[in-house]
């Protein structure tokens, strides 16, 4: 690195720890589908994932159980059998975790 008087020197290295355990659901993409999404999970162990899909009004739509391996996933969601709209996609872990994330379907 420079510094502000243009010398030279090199910065400290620091150590960081990730100590989180469990699942955590990043994001789905696209959030407008036309057949397929990706739901993006990180895991610090292998475990299962339930996943539901209902729609505006609240029903169920689908249901399905994921497994997931330790580190970074991506999975492969098939919503070609659903009409277009507007959906809510929960996610339940092992743990007790829930996110809900929103989509469209065309």
């Amino acid at each position: 690195m420079y510094d502000n008087d243009g010398s030279f020197y090199y910065s400290k290295t620091v150590v960081i720890f990730n100590n989180n355990v469990g699942i955590e659901v990043l994001g789905l993409s696209p959030n407008i589908i036309y057949n397929s999404a990706n739901l993006s999970v990180t895991s610090s162990a292998r475990a299962q994932i339930n996943i539901m899909v209902s729609d505006v009004q609240g029903r169920i739509v689908q249901r399905m159980s994921k497994d997931v391996m330790a580190g970074e996933n991506s999975i492969n969601l098939n919503f070609s059998s659903l009409p277009a709209g507007t959906y809510q996609l929960t996610t339940s872990t092992t743990d007790g975790a829930i996110k809900t994330l929103r989509f469209m379907k065309l």
